[in-house]
């Protein structure tokens, strides 16, 4: 029994560890889907995810051993909370999920190579919804779709193609708050009971700030070349910060035309702010490194400054090896947005 117990317990913790690795990718890749126009999906496709970790254990020892504290001790391995912040993570970045569990039509109650007999028929239907609810849970609460426990998935890789093409654009008015509010969304047909609508449950209005800085991390995966500000990033000399890390300046210059600069006092002054986010080849990133700068400019200078380009300077802190590096300036005033994408080599 303290054997058997033992052994669940080892099989929970690992499963769990592992589902936290998977929705860490997930979560990581919609993060690099953030900054991209338009309809975004993602096409998820597995065996199942646990939303509690080894349950159909946990049910089959407390049946087997009468002790129906197994159940309670099961709550532990509740991922609930990771499946909620990987959906609000989608919903903030407008990511549909469309789900596939390829483990096909399953019959639980049946005997299997692995088991020789039959499971207890509760624990097995337990154990294969908790694997199955997620994915439907990921889709329902994206405006996606799943498909699970079917042998067929032609007709969910159609309607993912459909859901392209055919669907219904809604719009309210929003007085906007400047602030990343979240915004519950609920889509009624009174008209048509038996229709079932599929939306998403969230919005998220984001700030000016968020815009740009989710811009910026796309751009680690994907060039960016909006660029009305006419920025200019030029790398500096690298310098050793550790036995493995490198200190890497980057020079960012833009024309002092392309800021509003403001009368105050005798001076004209602006401010902008700069985003700077790198990703090595591993696929590790850095946090965005977010700095504001006051540009000023004398009064008697103010005409020739609209001829001349202004440079901020940033350092990141960076590994050995290949590096993305992707830059954001951000004018608050005329909420104006440029972006530049570039490679750096840190010495090895």
């Amino acid at each position: 029994m303290n054997r058997a117990h033992g052994m669940m317990i080892g099989f929970a913790e690992e499963e769990a560890n592992d589902l936290q690795f998977t929705l860490g990718a997930l979560r990581d890749t919609v993060t690099m889907l953030s900054g991209l126009p338009g309809k975004k999906v993602i096409v998820y496709a597995s065996n199942g995810l646990p939303m509690i970790a080894g349950l159909d254990l946990f049910y089959a020892y407390s049946n087997t051993y009468q002790e129906s504290s197994a159940i309670t001790e099961s709550a532990r391995y509740n991922m609930n909370r990771h499946f909620n912040s990987l959906v609000s993570n989608a919903n903030a970045q407008d990511i549909s999920f469309y789900t596939f569990g390829v483990g096909g039509l399953e019959n639980p109650t049946l005997s299997s190579a692995e088991l020789g007999t039959g499971q207890d028929s509760m624990s097995a239907n337990l154990g294969m919804q908790n694997y199955l609810d997620p994915l439907r849970f990921m889709a329902d609460s994206t405006g996606g779709a799943a498909t699970v426990n079917t042998n067929d998935f032609t007709l969910g890789l159609e309607k993912v193609g459909q859901d392209f093409f055919t669907y219904y654009s809604l719009g309210y008015t929003l007085h906007q708050s400047g602030l990343d509010k979240v915004h519950r969304i609920k889509v009624e047909l009174p008209n048509h009971p038996d229709y079932r609508v599929r939306y998403r449950r969230r919005f998220v209005e984001k700030s000016l700030e968020s815009r740009v800085q989710d811009k910026v991390v796309t751009g680690l995966m994907f060039p960016l070349n909006d660029n009305p500000m006419e920025i200019m990033v030029k790398i500096g000399s690298q310098g050793p910060a550790g036995e493995t890390r490198w200190m890497v300046p980057f020079n960012l210059s833009f024309p002092l035309r392309k800021v509003a600069l403001l009368p105050t006092g005798e001076d004209y002054v602006g401010n902008v702010t700069l985003f700077l986010a790198a990703r090595n080849a591993k696929g590790d990133r850095s946090d965005v490194v977010r700095q504001s700068h006051e540009v000023r400019v004398k009064a008697a200078d103010y005409d020739d400054a609209q001829l001349r380009r202004y440079t901020i300077t940033a350092s990141l802190l960076m590994e050995q090896g290949s590096h993305n590096v992707a830059v954001g300036l951000l004018d608050p005033v005329t909420r104006n947005a440029s972006f530049s994408t570039t490679k750096v080599t840190v010495k090895e």
